[in-house]
């Protein structure tokens, strides 16, 4: 990026490496098998995917896929509820939960779904926690680094209505979370 900033210059990058191209670009081109699938601000690509293809490709650990359908006015995925999105364009066949966007807990409660941990790993500035779900199978989440679960641990599992995505039959997104406001990336000023 140093480099890249001092020659002032356009410069074209072609990676496999997802998180080299995150970190260098100003643009992506997210490419599956030589058709663009996502051209856009690497924010973008990561928060409000196109499709399945880039939604999976881009984050890692990779975005969570669950298989969902209607129920009235809300959403179902396995035990899972979720609040239908008013900007909702079509019908949803799987609901996109990123790592991140999953909070667990130790103490259960009737208002969230309990799973069961099956790995653990401590990465360092963070963990990844697998849950086996009732009728889903396994999720991943990503906690803070000081939060522990033993293998074989019930938890709670919450997500956020505001942080789904979701997907059509053909793989499309028909609703993506909005892009972290302008104002939450602010530099911190020094004194």
């Amino acid at each position: 990026q140093k480099i890249h900033q001092e020659l002032d210059t356009t410069t074209v990058y072609v990676t496999h490496d997802q998180e080299e191209a995150m970190t260098m670009s100003d643009r992506i081109i997210v490419l599956n098998n030589g058709e663009i699938q996502r051209i856009s601000s690497p924010e973008a690509a990561y928060n409000q995917p196109q499709n399945r293809f880039v939604a999976e490709f881009i984050g890692s650990p990779s975005m969570n896929f669950i298989p969902c359908h209607m129920e009235g006015e809300s959403l179902e995925a396995g035990p899972l509820r979720f609040s239908t999105p008013d900007s909702l364009t079509g019908k949803p066949a799987e609901v996109g939960i990123r790592p991140e966007d999953i909070s667990l807990s130790a103490d259960r409660t009737a208002d969230h779904p309990v799973g069961k941990v099956s790995v653990f790993e401590h990465i360092g500035a963070y963990n990844l926690v697998y849950i086996e779900l009732s009728s889903i199978g396994e999720i991943v989440a990503q906690t803070p680094a000081g939060q522990y679960f033993e293998v074989g641990q019930s938890v709670s599992v919450s997500i956020k209505d505001n942080r789904i995505h979701l997907f059509d039959t053909d793989g499309k997104a028909i609703h993506n979370p909005p892009l972290p406001s302008e104002s939450s990336r602010q530099p911190t000023p020094t004194n």
